[in-house]
């Protein structure tokens, strides 16, 4: 209903209901992933214990620098749309922390910088070509490879254990390479920060001013190596982790593909190193550069995996078909069971399609877990289950029961058990 200048009425209700007055009554499931609830509260963490550190000035660079470690980690983990444990992504920074932290750094130290002309010049030299390829050998190949061993790591690991684990652990695709690419340079950042530069900045300016200057300018040198990284070693690594897990689709490229991210993430990173030689303009586009070239990589590797699940053909990139986890034993054959896996009226007879598309059941994900299959009910009839724990329940039309080794479900039909493949 409109008023005569067009304008619209408001509608007032005389009751007022009790969710208007407390929206937290109304808002509960929504608070946690709608509201972005867990980094407000871990923001605030990190806050408090840097006011309880003012006294501390080395806990307080710790707390600061993991702190813009994460949320530019986090930036990035949003930007991919996808879901990886926590504990996973803590482990790959955790793995080349103690790579950096043991005498395995000075193989690697040996080989590219001894043996390869990776011999990193000082400052003394002006020249860019030469300190871009000292830096391209010495901080380059070295350094994206010690950063790639943790994807490297979690894509065998993945291979030894069994659904669920294997999905959350390994590295099955772009995306998960890129997470734990990044993740990795989370580490090696906060390390090489905290562990080299910061101490010596501040020792150096505190032995020609004072400490209290010196501790100054390792702060102020701390903040812009953090909040950098996420042009710079994230964005690199990151990189490197999208071809690994492409290889992991397409075996038949492997080296192809893990030599051109290898190569790639390396130069960018030398030219990110060696840019300071041109100039604070070269390093704003180089570092716009390494962030334009992970941010292609990202909406390439979410096209791949949206591609993948539903099984809409290919792109440029061979995709091999979903992998066969579970199937469902119907009597004297079998059905495999993966993600986008649709069931007909001819697979399960007599089991009628609900919205008359001859479609009776579908493999989904749990929107939480990704890494939770389920078999979606899609046909007239309601399911009776029997669970692998003895628990009976009934799942009607929409609803999804967990595929679970040992699940039995009766269609009305046909009973049917859930297996391993």
């Amino acid at each position: 209903m409109t008023n005569r200048r067009g304008g619209k009425f408001i509608q007032r209700s005389g009751n007022i209901t009790k969710t208007q007055l407390i929206p937290l009554l109304s808002a509960r499931g929504g608070l946690v992933k709608g509201a972005y609830l867990l980094p407000v509260i871990i923001t605030m963490g990190f806050t408090v214990a840097m006011f309880m550190m003012l006294d501390n000035l080395a806990a307080f660079k710790l707390t600061l620098g993991i702190y813009l470690a994460l949320a530019c980690y986090y930036f990035i983990y949003l930007t991919c749309h996808t879901y990886k444990p926590w504990y996973v992504l803590a482990g790959a920074a955790l793995f080349t922390i103690v790579i950096l932290g043991t005498p395995l750094l000075e193989l690697f130290v040996f080989v590219f910088r001894d043996i390869l002309p990776g011999s990193v010049p000082g400052e003394e030299y002006h020249s860019f070509w030469k300190l871009f390829i000292g830096m391209l050998f010495g901080a380059g190949f070295m350094e994206e490879l010690i950063k790639a061993l943790p994807v490297f790591f979690a894509r065998w690991l993945g291979t030894c254990f069994s659904y669920p684990l294997r999905e959350r652990v390994g590295v099955w695709g772009p995306l998960d390479g890129i997470l734990l690419g990044a993740a990795s340079a989370v580490g090696f950042t906060l390390f090489e920060t905290l562990g080299q530069y910061v101490p010596l900045t501040t020792n150096k300016v505190g032995m020609q001013y004072g400490t209290g200057v010196g501790e100054l300018a390792g702060l102020q040198l701390l903040i812009p190596r953090m909040l950098s990284s996420v042009g710079g070693h994230m964005a690199f690594s990151g990189y490197m982790g999208y071809f690994i897990g492409l290889s992991v689709l397409n075996p038949g490229h492997k080296g192809t593909l893990i030599g051109v991210g290898y190569l790639s993430s390396s130069v960018l990173h030398a030219l990110w190193n060696s840019s300071s030689a041109l100039g604070p303009w070269a390093m704003i586009a180089s570092g716009g550069l390494s962030y334009t070239f992970l941010a292609a990589a990202i909406l390439k590797a979410r096209q791949i995996t949206n591609k993948h699940r539903i099984g809409l053909g290919t792109s440029s990139t061979t995709i091999p078909p979903p992998p066969v986890l579970f199937a469902l034993h119907l009597g004297d054959y079998f059905l495999d069971l993966y993600l986008g896996k649709k069931i007909t009226t001819s697979e399960i007879k007599n089991l009628a399609s609900g919205a008359a598309n001859g479609i009776v059941a579908e493999v989904n994900q749990n929107p939480r877990d990704p890494s939770i299959l389920g078999l979606k009910n899609l046909s007239s009839s309601t399911w009776y289950v029997v669970m692998a724990s003895s628990v009976s329940v009934r799942i009607i039309f929409g609803q999804s029961v967990r595929l679970t080794p040992g699940t039995r479900i009766h269609f009305g039909t046909v009973d049917g058990e859930i297996c391993h493949r």
